[in-house]
């Protein structure tokens, strides 16, 4: 079994359908859900989201170690930690609780380049499309901004433990001499390993060297270098949830649910509202953080709205004002009121969000829906029931199709995408694909 600890649940989905896309049967566990690891033992693939990128380090560490306990060493045949693609999150502290679960004979072996979604590494620098990240909307992320584009730094700022990088000239004299390579940064003392990749091929020749290097190691990445280690330790075979292409001639719509608030996603929604095909309907979240009454009426007013303006829409979305930095409410007053974090008004403006998506799809209108951010991914799927993702195909990189399970909403099709993931034409290409899944 391949063991995926995600700390997002649309990061650990695109990492998922990769996995899905090399033969394996896999499945998402959300967070928080009553279900028993055993139950899932039919899987190649569990991922397993703690949900701790915005969490402080040290509850982070926890998190990741007490997920890594979930399932017997013994029946894991591969480690993954998979991290952002952006370096957002607790890098370190996530890392070391992975190695500190395996025991000191472990190496994490860190490769964070995505080349198919413009994430390369050259030098020890992570670029974005061949801007650097630190230049890139990831550092002005409302929730975990990022200040640097070196993985290394992050990591020596975060992790106890001793790190070390190989750059290209190393990875381009081969496997052989890469894996000796690995060999000995590990018999030096580096627990923490970090390689450059500027395409696919240099995954592919990493994940060679790590079997040849003899030595016991975990990946740590955002999902292609976990996808070719994995291919190497199973046969591929052929999915067993792919579904059938076929234009969709149910007359159920399509209902989008969006909570990030950065470029990224404002842009896509930009796009989807001057197409002429959506319906939106903008969330105030200042009543939602109020709660009691102010909460419950805006809930029904969304709800209202869409039901009754969206009707001819082909694709009815809700979305966050937050999304407008204009609009963006602060939360320093409510905490300041209320007496209570930052943390917990997200957790409440998402779980209302959620309860949006339930009233809706309990109308009956909708065959299938498409959540973008991990935080109300989350939410959405809690609030409907469903304890796990059956994961199905890969969209574009890093955009997953999936079916829910479990709950009233058992088999649901839903894409999940990350919300600073793609460009301006994302969001469209995912709800095209809905419509002809």
């Amino acid at each position: 079994m391949v063991y995926v600890i995600a700390d997002d649940l649309t990061g650990g989905n695109a990492t998922g359908v990769m996995m899905v896309k090399k033969g394996f049967e896999t499945f998402t566990v959300i967070p928080g859900a009553d279900r028993p690891l055993s139950d899932l033992s039919r899987y190649d693939c569990i991922i397993y989201p703690t949900d701790s990128r915005g969490k402080a380090a040290e509850d982070a560490y926890d998190a990741v170690l007490s997920a890594a306990r979930q399932i017997d060493i013994n029946a894991v045949g591969l480690y993954s930690k998979r991290i952002d693609s952006t370096l957002r999150g607790n890098l370190g502290s996530e890392t070391d609780a992975l190695l500190d679960h395996l025991g000191g004979a472990y190496t994490a072996l860190a490769v964070p380049a995505f080349p198919a979604a413009g994430r390369t590494m050259t030098e020890g620098h992570l670029s974005v499309n061949g801007i650097p990240l630190h230049r890139t909307s990831a550092a002005r992320d409302p929730k975990n901004p990022v200040t640097a584009s070196r993985p290394d730094r992050l990591m020596a700022l975060q992790s106890k433990y001793p790190c070390a990088s190989v750059y290209l000239d190393d990875i381009k004299k081969g496997p052989e001499r890469l894996g000796r390579q690995i060999g000995k940064l590990a018999e030096q003392g580096a627990r923490i390993i970090i390689f450059d990749a500027v395409n696919d091929d240099h995954i592919e020749t990493i994940a060679r060297a790590a079997f040849l290097s003899g030595r016991p190691f975990a990946a740590v990445d955002p999902g292609p270098f976990t996808a070719a280690l994995a291919a190497r330790i199973k046969p591929h075979k052929p999915k067993l949830h792919a579904v059938k292409r076929s234009p969709d001639t149910s007359p159920l719509k399509s209902l989008a649910v969006i909570g990030s608030v950065n470029s990224v996603a404002a842009a896509q929604v930009d796009k989807l509202n001057c197409s002429g095909r959506a319906y939106t309907a903008y969330i105030d979240t200042a009543p939602l953080m109020e709660g009691g009454v102010s909460r419950d009426g805006e809930i029904a007013r969304v709800c209202a709205d869409i039901l009754k303006n969206g009707a001819g829409s082909a694709i009815n979305c809700v979305v966050s004002c937050g999304v407008d930095p204009d609009r963006r409410v602060p939360f320093e007053p409510y905490m300041q009121r209320l007496g209570v974090t930052a943390e917990e008004l997200s957790l409440s403006i998402n779980a209302a969000i959620g309860s949006i998506a339930k009233k809706l799809l309990g109308s009956g209108a909708y065959g299938r829906i498409f959540t973008s951010g991990g935080d109300i991914t989350v939410a959405v799927c809690r609030s409907l029931g469903a304890n796990g993702l059956r994961l199905v195909d890969e969209i574009v990189p890093l955009a997953a199709y999936a079916t829910l399970a479990g709950g009233a909403f058992d088999g649901l099709a839903i894409i999940t995408k990350g919300g600073m993931v793609g460009d301006e034409n994302t969001l469209m290409v995912c709800l095209d694909y809905n419509r002809t899944s």
